[in-house]
C-alpha cells in the first residue's frame, strides 16, 4: 500500500489499482478529523456514539481530498452478512448524511455507473475492493467474520459476473488493511462455523501456545480464487489494523469504542 498526504488526510492506494485509468481507489486513516477520544479523528462511521456533525465534518473532508461531491456517495447498512446489492445514480447520497437512508440489509455493493461512490467502514473486518476494468464496473464488499463465513467474497464476484457479465478471470481484487492473522485471537464457536462454511480451516488456522488464531485474509483470498480469479490479480492487505492503532481504527486493540476507516470506490469519467 502506498500513503499518500493531501488536504491535511493520509490517504492509502492500492499499487495494483493506482495506475488504472478511470478508476479512484483509496483507503482512509485515522487522521485529519475532528472527532474527539476515541473517536480521534477522522472517524467516519455514524452507527458509532460520535458526535454526528463531526462525522459529517469528517466525511466532508475525505470526499475534498479525494476530489468526490458529497452527493455521489451510496453506502450500505452493513449487518455482518453477505448481500451484495447492485446500485446506480438513483441510490446516490443513500447513507451519506443519515444512517436511515443507507442501503438496508446490504454489506455490498456493486455499480457500472461512472461517478457513483461506493463507500464501506471498517475498524478490523476486511473490506474487499473488485474492479473490471473490461466493462468497467466495481465492487466494495464488507468481509466480517460473519460474511466470511458466508462468502461474501465470492458472492460479489457472481453478482458482478449476473449483473455486468464480467469475467471473473479478468477482475482485480484488493484486500484493505484489517485485522491480521497475528492478531486475530478466536474461539471454538468460530472455528466450527468455518468447518461448518465449508472454509479449508486447516489452511486458515494458527496455534500459538493456548491461544487460536484465525486468517481472515487467506479465506477471502481463497474465496475469490474459487470464484475464478487469478491470483496473481488478488493484492491481500499488507497492514494489520490491529498492530497499527497509529494509522487505523482498531476495534480490537481499543477494546471498546472507537472510530471507523473507509474504502472508496469510484468509476471516473
Amino acid at each position: 500500500m502506498i500513503f499518500r498526504e493531501t488536504h491535511g488526510l493520509t490517504i492509502g492506494e492500492f499499487e495494483l489499482l493506482c495506475e488504472q485509468k478511470g478508476l479512484l481507489a483509496a483507503v482512509s486513516t485515522r487522521h485529519g478529523g475532528v472527532s474527539q477520544p476515541p473517536f480521534d479523528s477522522l472517524n467516519l462511521g455514524l452507527h458509532v456514539p460520535d458526535r454526528p456533525e463531526h462525522v459529517l465534518e469528517n466525511r466532508r473532508r475525505l470526499c475534498a481530498a479525494l476530489g468526490v461531491p458529497r452527493y455521489s456517495l451510496v453506502i450500505p447498512q452493513q449487518v455482518h452478512g453477505a448481500h451484495v446489492a447492485q446500485v446506480g445514480m438513483g441510490d446516490a447520497t443513500r447513507g451519506a448524511f443519515n444512517l436511515d437512508s443507507a442501503i438496508p440489509e446490504t454489506d455490498g455493493l456493486i455499480t457500472d455507473e461512472p461517478e457513483l461512490t461506493l463507500m464501506a467502514f471498517s475498524s478490523d473486518c476486511p473490506l474487499i475492493l473488485l474492479y473490471d476494468p473490461a466493462r468497467p464496473a466495481i465492487g466494495l464488499l464488507h468481509a466480517g467474520w460473519r460474511g466470511t463465513m458466508q462468502r461474501i467474497a465470492a458472492r460479489g464476484v457472481e453478482k458482478m459476473k449476473q449483473s455486468f457479465s464480467t469475467r471473473a478471470d479478468e477482475l482485480i481484487a484488493c484486500i484493505a488493511p484489517s485485522v491480521g492473522p497475528c492478531c486475530y485471537e478466536v474461539k471454538a464457536d468460530l472455528i466450527e462455523a468455518a468447518s461448518q462454511a465449508g472454509l479449508p480451516v486447516e489452511r486458515l488456522v494458527q496455534r500459538r501456545g493456548e491461544a487460536t488464531f484465525f486468517d481472515l485474509w487467506r479465506a477471502n483470498e481463497e474465496q475469490l480464487i474459487d470464484a475464478g480469479m487469478s491470483r496473481s490479480r488478488i493484492s491481500g492487505p499488507s497492514i494489520c489494523t490491529a498492530c497499527r492503532p497509529d494509522l487505523f481504527f482498531s476495534l480490537r486493540r481499543a477494546s471498546g469504542q472507537t472510530g471507523r476507516f473507509a474504502a472508496v470506490l469510484v468509476l471516473r469519467e
